[in-house]
């Protein structure tokens, strides 16, 4: 049996087959836990996708992205895309701050959700108790899992479009004869 040379792979096949293996399982995986209500799992491989991605991106732009820090890895993500007036591309430019700006947003109601499950404070929920007596006045979390279920969709679809943000990635570092602007804003201190 012939042996491959090291560093080939099948042409129909993804050149990182761990990285593409990993993205299966975590999509099935939200697909699973949405059709079965696990909302705040969603939410988690939601973030572990966008993080993954924005690191990945960063690191294309031949940058050190920070560790450890959603936020700052927000902040990062943005700065190549808002410091420069002159960028190439000006729709490419307006999608990537948009989609910035939503996953930001979103980062902040998923804190909510993530926390808000043992950090419910008064009145967060608007059925914190359980009206019926008979229910040994346990919390009614209705409130809690529409908000839940709100931030795990919302968080797949900005995992998609994120991922889908890779080859708009490569198309704007080609259309742009110097990256030194992108290089510049992640760079400087967050």
């Amino acid at each position: 049996m012939a042996s491959k040379k090291a560093g080939k792979t099948h042409p129909n096949l993804p050149p990182n087959l761990p990285k593409y293996y990993s993205y299966r399982m975590a999509w099935a995986r939200i697909k699973t836990a949405m059709e079965q209500g696990f909302y705040l799992e969603v939410v988690a491989i939601a973030e572990a996708i966008i993080a993954d991605r924005l690191t990945s991106q960063i690191y294309r732009l031949g940058q050190r992205p920070p560790k450890n820090h959603f936020s700052q890895l927000i902040q990062c993500w943005k700065k190549c895309f808002t410091e420069d007036p002159t960028l190439p591309d000006a729709d490419l430019l307006k999608e990537a701050k948009a989609l910035i700006e939503e996953i930001d947003a979103w980062r902040q109601c998923r804190n909510r959700v993530v926390h808000g499950i043992v950090q419910n404070k008064q009145g967060q929920y608007a059925s914190y108790r359980h009206p019926d007596p008979s229910a040994d006045n346990q919390p009614d979390i209705s409130d809690f899992l529409a908000t839940a279920q709100q931030a795990a969709l919302t968080g797949r679809s900005l995992a998609r479009r994120l991922s889908a943000w890779d080859p708009k990635l490569a198309t704007l570092l080609k259309a742009s004869p110097n990256t030194s602007f992108l290089e510049e804003a992640l760079s400087k201190e967050l």
